[in-house]
């Protein structure tokens, strides 16, 4: 564990939120290792303690399963794929999602995030893509939907594209054939199966996609249902890459 300074302008967790995050730490220990456990215990024991105005420092146990450090990552991987996007020049980019299937049972997840993977793989080297793309961010979320109590694994996708990709890429035509074949390979009807959008060629709307793929600003682990917290551990488990980057954003 390692003492990471002062921080005054930090958010202060409210009594509630505390609540919550002890409900949590009794989900992790159904996951991982004593050992583990207590480091991220002794984590979150910091924080609460800095919100609660008893020390003027909190720690950091830097664990990817931690939900404190998670958010703390997060923020981070946004603050460097915008500096890699200010670096860039003739650059536009293209936000694809990919929803796979809704699923009640937690030990079917794994495989529907694998499959949804490898055809997403695919489709990336499809030479219609190939044509156009200079680097890629996937992102794999799993969000949750508490009235049908089903997960739904889905695939954020930002393509890094040339200036001129509207010469290769005819927008109507692409999305049709895109979402044929992610049907056909998952082998089934998927009710609104892909979500293409190009995005506006502006800080702000590139800021605002960036903040949505690296899930800034929401799905803080504070606010996330039981099942969320959940799947996001199995991926762990099972060592799901949730994050992967390409090209012009490596």
């Amino acid at each position: 564990m390692e003492k990471s300074g002062n921080y005054p302008k930090r958010y202060r967790y409210t009594e509630k939120e505390t609540d919550r995050i002890i409900e949590i730490l009794e989900i992790i220990e159904e996951y991982r290792k004593t050992n583990e456990v207590d480091e991220i215990i002794d984590c979150i024991n910091n924080e609460l303690l800095y919100s609660a105005g008893e020390i003027n420092f909190v720690t950091r146990c830097k664990r990817q399963t931690c939900p404190l450090c998670r958010e703390n990552k997060k923020f981070k991987s946004f603050l460097k794929l915008k500096k890699k996007i200010n670096e860039q020049n003739g650059i536009r980019y293209i936000l694809i999602t990919f929803n796979g299937r809704e699923i009640s049972d937690l030990s079917k997840l794994s495989k529907e995030v694998g499959e949804n993977n490898e055809i997403v793989a695919k489709i990336i080297r499809k030479r219609s893509i190939q044509a156009i793309m200079l680097g890629y961010i996937k992102i794999v979320e799993i969000s949750y939907n508490k009235y049908t109590g089903k997960l739904l694994p889905h695939i954020h996708l930002l393509l890094g594209v040339r200036e001129d990709f509207k010469k290769h890429w005819i927008r109507k035509k692409e999305i049709e054939k895109l979402e044929k074949t992610w049907k056909k390979w998952k082998g089934e009807e998927i009710k609104n199966a892909i979500d293409v959008k190009i995005v506006k060629d502006t800080e702000n709307d590139i800021d605002t996609v960036l903040k949505y793929i690296t899930i800034v600003g929401k799905k803080r682990i504070m606010k996330l249902d039981d099942m969320e917290i959940r799947a996001f551990f199995e991926m762990i488990n099972d060592r799901k890459r949730l994050f992967t980057a390409s090209g012009i954003f490596k």
